[in-house]
């Protein structure tokens, strides 16, 4: 754990409890980077923005989803991925917030796969260039709708861009799903984590307050951006008490 990343991330979260979240905006737009969303939009539509805008591609070269969704911060994940899946008896997998495909589209995964994300253009485009008899793309807002069921649901680093509450219904629609196992990302750098507006950006530890996840029974190093980051893998049927039921109150 850091303490600089969780000084960090507690500045970060009152901002925004003071409702001064504009402020890493300003800073953000200070240092050259035009990424802002309206958090007055419907969620669906900020993400369809920040596609639409290239708002994530930081760089020439870079994917649409982000740097993180590069071949380079993704390489350890590709090169380990399948095995864990061999290794879990996985036969299918959903990829919530499937992106542009980058990185994935490198894997030669041993089981089916169902690529979903909330921007219709995303899926169109990955439903023309990337489906197989054994691969296919669903738009779906995974926040509000339920999901298809599978054996194990992938979330790579989704939850960091959505605020507690659309995450937190986003885990509860993974469990209502009935799959065996839940991979996503989690930041032990942070002993603390913020609240934002769905669509902006912030590392979050699962294993602490307001999610309280217990130690993961694996972990895909996922190190290319933070030492700290990994895939864990959990089993649904060991998800905190708040995430095994209806009420969002429950959670905070």
């Amino acid at each position: 754990m850091s303490l600089r990343v969780t000084a960090r991330e507690f500045l970060r979260g009152t901002l925004h409890r003071l409702g001064l979240a504009e402020v890493i905006g300003w800073l953000r737009q200070a240092r050259g980077n035009r990424f802002t969303i309206d958090k007055r939009a419907p969620v669906r539509d900020r993400f369809a923005a920040i596609y639409q805008n290239d708002l994530w591609k930081m760089n020439e070269g870079q994917p649409s989803s982000g740097a993180g969704s590069s071949e380079r911060s993704a390489q350890n994940v590709i090169a380990t991925l399948p095995k864990v899946i061999s290794e879990l008896g996985i036969t299918s997998l959903l990829d919530i917030g499937c992106g542009d495909f980058t990185w994935m589209k490198k894997i030669e995964l041993p089981c089916s796969y169902t690529g979903i994300d909330i921007v219709p253009s995303v899926i169109a485009h990955n439903q023309k260039e990337f489906s197989t008899p054994q691969r296919n793309f669903i738009c779906l807002d995974a926040i509000t709708e339920a999901i298809p069921a599978a054996d194990a649901v992938l979330c790579r680093e989704v939850l960091f861009h959505l605020s507690f509450a659309d995450s937190m219904s986003l885990i509860r629609n993974v469990y209502k799903s009935g799959s065996r196992f839940f991979l996503t990302t989690t930041e032990r750098a942070t002993g603390y984590n913020s609240d934002i507006d769905s669509g902006d950006f912030r590392i979050l530890n699962l294993q602490i307050s307001p999610y309280n996840f217990g130690p993961p029974v694996m972990e895909i190093a996922d190190d290319s951006v933070s030492v700290s980051r990994i895939i864990g893998v959990w089993r649904l049927e060991d998800f905190p008490a708040w995430a095994k039921t209806r009420s969002e109150r429950a959670a905070f």
